[in-house]
This record gives structure tokens, sequence and C-alpha cells, in this order.
């Protein structure tokens, strides 16, 4: 919305609300001219203090965006008749987005003015006429996300050798230089949660590019290789849509960093970058960035893990355990005289000493000196005592700072970590029956293609029949030449080695595979209910009792995954099928891997990513636990919460932004939400102690009965109407009338990558 836009009867001043309706999360993939044609439509309303904007059960008819003044939201309890204040909305907030989301429903609580408010209002009848003629409006612009993300490069990353001749330029050798990039750096979103090491250590891998006057710095539609670290110039940014000629969008200026998406992934440059001024630059490519990041990570954990084993309290801890304390450790830097404690306070907090010195002293007299590798306070990890002594900085000293809190956060109290572990939530494999050996016996030679049920850009999946038995599967075929053009030799066969031995009620079943000269092939078990994508675009958002079904499905998933030490990577709607009997099957394992500690591979859809994937820190099992929390999210209230139409600033939002929940989120909804999208992974549900059972006793899942869950007992909220195993109905959205593309001849590499298919 531009500023001093007219929204209803209210002209918005110089940006004072700014983009208004940009914050209401069914609205941010409209364009702005449509937000605005939208607001437009909206009209104002007034409420004096203690007004009621409309009760609990009402019918639901309209949205409401508050332009002034405070409401306060009120549940009542239906068994007890106990209102409770649940929440406060003040200016800028929005509520009963539920109305035009979801069809005839009940309002989930009652919203009184606190003080007189003036409101922005839209009935459902009023959205439906503006917006129901143009279909990308009224279903929000649901756009599928058929390929994530993906680093071509192995985890190996030390192998990866660099042949960019530019890499023999011009070093950073000024300290004035070092320090200007070294700010310019840890201001930016993408790069706070680099350490301090790992920041100089990129600085020192930077070589200089010094564009005239014109020259082009980026190319829209190029595949970024690299980041840019802007020292001074003027750059302009120029944006080309479709055959377009391409327009000034945006300058910046020195000192900024651009290009940041490169870091991350390979992915097309979104806007051309050209110099307006003679500039000077310096560059760093991906391959170098990662494995400098990667490198100095690996070597900081093994040394806190070093110091870790040094501490004789926590001998009883598992190598698994001790490295998810180091994870929770702060590394901290103070200076000499600072005191780190002092006597007769209360611990909470143990300290390592990494570099430097301290003074311990008692009633005023020194008793000791403690310096590299000794540690004080661990008696706080046993129980809550008041210091023994002062502990000061003898001089500038740094120390790993494990926090009492965090270690009973993720662990339990350590006294009882002799007698109990947390365990997880096992889920046993499917026994197999006697039909599994017969599915694992079909011949290729005996398939017959029945139609399409998916295409990518990998290839496509297709519904096959076995002439010998009349039995439906679905074929999946993957090209070699895209697996080897875009280095995914490793992930593909992983794949294949992974689902091999995946036996689960929630696991698409892989029965054969099968290659040829230009594919690979999954025999998959049909699942022919459609994604769940499409049965959320199709009804907007998804009552709480049906995403809870949904989501137990997935964390049921998850917790049998993880306890075989397989993180997924890449949940998202589109690769959640709906079998007949309603119950979901996980489907698309290219980016799951087997992993004891962590992994640095970057993948995943965009809008799924955890901080720690983005901020290159390395990753484990609790990515999954944020992407579950991200669909929760997205069912509810069918967006997810970072979402931005300019990736870089999505991604800055996952870094950085506190999650923002609708009011139209039940209490227990919010709580599961927030527990999972924590930023620090050693906070995060599933990850904390009690791990994925952790997930499954919150409040959100009370009185779900996980067993008969996967047995299957519950009633399902939909099920598919199919009249048979070869009813693609449910596929039929998909537009394949035209021929697909050819698939590109495989150039064999001579390497026979692909003998174990």
């Amino acid at each position: 919305m531009k500023p001093g836009a007219k929204i209803g009867n209210v002209i918005v001043p110089d940006g004072r609300i700014g983009n208004l309706l940009y914050d209401i999360p069914m609205f941010k993939k409209l364009s702005e001219d449509e937000r605005e044609e939208l607001g437009g439509a909206m009209m104002e309303e007034k409420f004096e203090a203690g007004a009621v904007v409309f009760k609990q059960n009402d019918v639901a008819d309209k949205l409401y965006v508050v332009t002034k003044g405070r409401a306060i939201v009120i549940f009542e309890d239906r068994k007890t008749g106990k209102k409770v204040e649940v929440g406060e909305i003040s200016e800028g907030d929005y509520f009963g987005e539920a109305a035009l989301l979801k069809g005839e429903s009940k309002r989930g609580a009652s919203i009184y003015a606190d003080r007189a408010i003036e409101v922005l209002s839209i009935t459902k009848q009023d959205y439906n006429t503006l917006l129901g003629s143009r279909s990308n409006m009224r279903r929000l612009d649901f756009v599928k996300r058929r390929v994530g993300v993906l680093s071509a490069e192995d985890d190996n990353l030390t192998a990866v050798t660099v042949t960019d001749e530019g890499a023999r330029g011009i070093k950073v050798t000024k300290d004035s230089t070092k320090k200007l990039l070294f700010a310019t750096i840890r201001t930016n979103a993408l790069f706070e949660k680099l350490e301090d090491d790992q920041i100089k250590e990129v600085i020192d891998n930077v070589y200089q590019q010094c564009p005239k006057q014109g020259d082009t710095l980026m190319k829209q539609g190029e595949i970024g290789g690299h980041v840019y670290f802007i020292e001074s110039g003027t750059f302009e940014i120029l944006v080309a849509k479709g055959e377009g000629e391409a327009k000034r969008v945006n300058t910046i200026e020195g000192p900024c960093v651009t290009g940041e998406l490169a870091m991350l992934h390979n992915a097309p440059r979104n806007a051309t970058v050209r110099a307006i001024t003679d500039s000077v630059t310096w560059k760093i490519d991906r391959y170098t960035f990662r494995r400098v990041i990667r490198q100095l990570g690996e070597s900081q954990m093994r040394g806190i893990l070093n110091f870790l084993s040094k501490v004789e309290l926590l001998a009883p801890l598992t190598n698994l355990e001790r490295t998810k304390v180091a994870e929770a450790c702060d590394e901290i830097t103070l200076e000499g005289g600072q005191v780190v404690c002092r006597e007769g306070d209360e611990g909470d907090s143990m300290y390592i000493i990494k570099s430097g010195q301290v003074l311990v002293t008692k009633g005023g007299e020194e008793v000791a000196r403690n310096s590299v590798g000794e540690y004080f306070g661990e008696k706080a990890l046993m129980e809550k005592v008041p210091r023994a002594a002062t502990v000061t900085c003898a001089m500038d000293s740094t120390f790993v700072k494990l926090d009492v809190a965090a270690f009973h956060l993720l662990l339990g109290p350590l006294d009882e970590i002799l007698v109990k572990r947390a365990q997880s939530y096992n889920v046993p494999d499917l026994e197999k029956k006697p039909e599994d050996a017969e599915h694992a016996k079909v011949q290729w030679t005996n398939l017959t293609i029945l139609g399409t049920l998916g295409r990518g850009s990998f290839g496509h999946v297709q519904l096959v029949k076995d002439s010998t038995t009349d039995k439906c599967y679905a074929l999946k075929g993957v090209s070699k030449q895209q697996i080897v053009q875009t280095g995914q030799k490793s992930h593909i066969l992983a794949e294949k080695t992974t689902m091999e031995h995946l036996h689960n009620p929630f696991v698409i079943r892989l029965y054969n595979t099968y290659k040829d000269r230009d594919l690979l092939y999954f025999l998959l078990e049909p699942v022919m209910g459609g994604e769940l994508f499409m049965r959320l675009r199709e009804v907007m958002a998804f009552k709480e009792d049906v995403a809870r079904f949904y989501a137990a499905n997935v964390v049921s998933c998850f917790a049998y995954l993880h306890s075989k030490d397989i993180i997924y990577r890449d949940l998202k709607p589109e690769n959640l099928l709906i079998a007949g009997d309603g119950y979901l099957k996980v489907v698309d394992f290219g980016f799951a891997k087997t992993i004891l500690d962590k992994t640095y591979t970057l993948c995943g859809t965009p809008e799924y990513l955890a901080p720690e994937i983005i901020g290159n820190i390395g990753h484990g099992k609790g990515v999954d636990w944020w992407s579950v929390g991200i669909l929760i999210y997205e069912m509810l209230a069918s967006i997810t919460p970072f979402y931005d139409q300019d990736q870089n600033k999505m991604y800055e939002r996952i870094v950085k932004e506190r999650v923002k929940i609708p009011v139209h989120f039940s209490p227990e909804a919010k709580s599961i939400i927030m527990s999972l999208l924590q930023k620090k992974k050693s906070a995060r549900l599933g990850v904390i102690a009690g791990e994925a059972k952790g997930v499954m006793d919150h409040p959100w899942f009370a009185g779900l009965d996980w067993g008969q869950l996967y047995k299957k007992t519950y009633v399902a909220p939909w099920k598919p109407k199919l009249a048979g195993p070869e009813d693609m109905t449910m596929f039929e959205d998909e537009e394949y009338d035209e021929e697909p593309d050819p698939i590109e001849p495989y150039q064999d590499d001579g390497t026979n990558w692909d003998i174990g298919f």
C-alpha cells in the first residue's frame, strides 16, 4: 500500500500503518494494487468502550482490521461458563479472518472494545463479489512448491575445488577494510548466526572486484555463485517482468551486502545489479563460504566437546547427549576485572575457561587462580546452592557457559539421568505381509501406463498396472542426466536406500526399482486421494480438529523416522498424499538422510527452512520439528508464517522475526506453534527433553490416543471418493494435456554411479 492510500473512508498517512493489509497472512500473496483495491472496499466502523464487536458462537461473516484503540478477546468455557481473557487487539491488528477462510462457521471467542476503537471491515459476501472473478485472488494465489532448494555440493565440502580464476585476485589487507566488512556482515540478518571467528575467516577468503560505472555486477536470471560485500559505490537494482524492459526498482550503496541467496543455494538472480559509480566490492563463492563456515563450526564444536568431556559431573552423558549440551552452550568474553559470579549468589550456570585466567576469592581472600581448560560452577547442575566463592577475570577471558535451565530443558535434572533417560516415542515397523513379497517381484516388462499423476523438473509420476496381477502402482521416473547435472547422485541413491527400510502406515511404500538408459524408476504404493495441498487449497484453511488429525499423522511419522536416526527435511502439504482411508502418506524422500549428530547440506522448501539451515551452522532432527510448526500454521492460516514475495526478506524473517499468531488460533495451537518455531534449536519442542514424545504430549494433542492413530481406528475428517484403484480424478487438477518436455538423453560419465539401482 502506498503512503496516503485510501482504505475505506480512511486515508493512511505517510506509512503510519504502512502495508495495513500485508500484515494479514491470507493477503500476503496479493499484489500491492490488489490489496489497495481490497482495502477500498472495506467499511469504517466505530465501537464505544465496552461495546461488543461480536460474541462467541455468532456466525462469522466479517474480517476486521483495527485502525485505532484496543479490544480484548474473551473465551467462555462451555462446560463451566467461566470467562477468561485470552488476548488483546490493538492498532494494526486484525481479527475475524476465519470468516473469509472457511465456510459457515461460528466465532471461537468474543471481542469487546476495551476502549473506543475504530476498525475497517469487509463481509465475506463483499469479499467474494470483489475477488470471485479472479481465481488467483479468490484462492489467494496458492502456488505449488514443487521443488525445494538444494545445495549442489556434497556434505564433504572439503573436497570441493574452486576453479574460479578470480580466486587469485586481491585479498583484504587493510585493517580498516576488514573492520568495515566485519560490521557489514555482522549486521546482515542472514549472517547473524555466525561466530566472530567465522566472519573473520570469511573476510580472509574474499577477493576484490572493482566495477566501473555502467558495469553489471549481477544479471537477472543467471545462476548466482557469489556473495558480494560492497565497500563503496552506488548500484541500481533493475527488474524485468516477462519480456518487458528492465526498470529500476531501487538503489543501494556501500557498505552493504548483495546476492546473499547465492550463499544458500543455486538460485537464479532475481534482479540485475549495475554500478552507477565506480565501486569497490569484495566477493566470495558459495563453496568457499560454506566450507569455511563448516570447518570452523566443527572445530569449535570439537573444542567444546573436549572441554565438556573433562567435567566429571557430565561423565554419565552419552556422546549424543553431550553434543546436545554443547549446542546449548554459549560463548562469552569478559574484560579483565569483571566479576563472573559472586560468593553467596544462587548458582545458575557453569563455566569452562576457553582463554584467559580467573581469580577465585573467598571472604575477600584469594584461594586459587584458574586458567584454560578448568571449570567452575558445576554444582549448579545438581542443585540450587549459593556460590562458594567469587570468580573475577584476571585478564580478558573467554568462557563456554552452560545455563542450568537450558541443561534441564534438554535432558532433565542431572541426577535423574543416572537412573532414567528421556525416551522418544518409538513407532514399530509394520509387520510385513505376504503380498509385500509379491509386490517386490513385479517385472518392469509387465507394467502398462494408465496415466500421469504428477510431473516435475526431474521427471514424472505415472499410474501403472501389472498385467499379470491387475494391481496398480505409482511409478516415479527421474532423469539421470538431471541428477548428474545438479550433483544429486548421492541423494537419489540415499533415497532408494532409505525407503527400502521404511515400513510405517504414514510412509509411502517402495516395492522395487528399475532403470533404463535415461531414467531411474521407483515402483511405489499408489496413494490416490491427491495431495493435502489440493485439499487445503479447496477449503482455504482447516478447522483445528482437522489440522490436528493431519499434524498427528506427520508427528507419528517423524517419531518413527527419528527413532531410526533419519531426518526428512522436505515437509510441505505437496509432499503429503491422502490415502483412500483419509490418512496421510509422507512421500518424496529425496532430501532424507541418516545422521547421528548433524549435517550441513542446505535443502528443503524455502518457506519451511529452519533458522539453523539458513545460518549454515549445521542441523539435525530439530529442522523437522520446526517444519511441523510451519505446517500447522499453514493449515490453520492458509499461508506460512514468514512468507514474503522477496525470498531474501523471507529468510530474514525466518532468522529474526518472532512468529505472529492470528487471533482465531486456540491458545493450545498458539502454544505448540510457538514451541516448535523456537529460533534456538536447543529450546525447540521435539529437541528438548522428551523429544518426539514431548510433541505428542503437548496439550494441543490432548485426548489423542497415539496407539489408536497408528492402528487407524479413528475416522478421518475427509475421505476421497474413488471409483476404484484406477481412478485418477483427485489428480485431475493438474494440466497434463500438453506433451511433456522430452527427457534429456543421459550422457554416461563412466563412473557407473547407478550400478546399484
